[in-house]
């Protein structure tokens, strides 16, 4: 009898130190990812941070109302950023160990061995004629004169359109009132 309360204690102590282990090893995993998510979440504000005051400045020498190319309604190339290493280093994300083999499987691109990886875009294709070779990320708005319009004079000295401006008016006011019921 004795000897078979001895086997059971054994046993028992066995068992928690296992579970010890494992729960250690799963708040591991759980804080190295929480740690990852946060290592992304913060590297993605700085990178937005850097390249929307980059399309802000582009977007900004293009506000004019003179009549040259350079102020000309563009959404393709007046405030354009192509997300690269070289100009934005802020997209660089460090990896943590535990998930380099996942980074280097995912075929993202950044340095050898998995360490980081760079934020890229898979939404669209490479543009090599536009300078965003494959995998790439760009960002771009719309910049020049406030309206297509060949007049050489500044905004506010152009005829108002009215029936623009009411129906403008309009579509806030339909948009409000549908936002509260009603």
């Amino acid at each position: 009898m004795r000897a078979r309360l001895r086997m059971d204690r054994r046993s028992e102590r066995g068992t928690s130190v296992t579970e010890v282990m494992l729960l250690t090893w799963l708040m591991l995993v759980f804080f190295a990812a929480a740690l990852q998510i946060f290592i992304m979440n913060e590297s993605l504000f700085r990178s937005l941070t850097a390249t929307h005051a980059q399309m802000f400045q582009y977007g900004f020498q293009h506000n004019g109302w003179k009549n040259q190319d350079k102020y000309k309604y563009n959404t393709d190339t007046n405030a354009k950023v192509i997300w690269r290493f070289q100009d934005f280093p802020e997209i660089r994300v460090q990896v943590l160990g535990m998930f380099s083999a996942w980074a280097s499987q995912a075929g993202f691109k950044g340095n050898s061995g998995g360490t980081t990886i760079d934020i890229q875009s898979n939404a669209r294709g490479g543009e090599s004629d536009k300078g965003c070779s494959t995998p790439c990320k760009k960002i771009k708005m719309g910049a020049g004169a406030a309206g297509p319009t060949d007049e050489p004079k500044e905004y506010f000295s152009r005829p108002f359109d009215f029936g623009a401006y009411g129906r403008l008016v309009s579509k806030v006011f339909e948009s409000i009132g549908g936002a509260l019921g009603g």
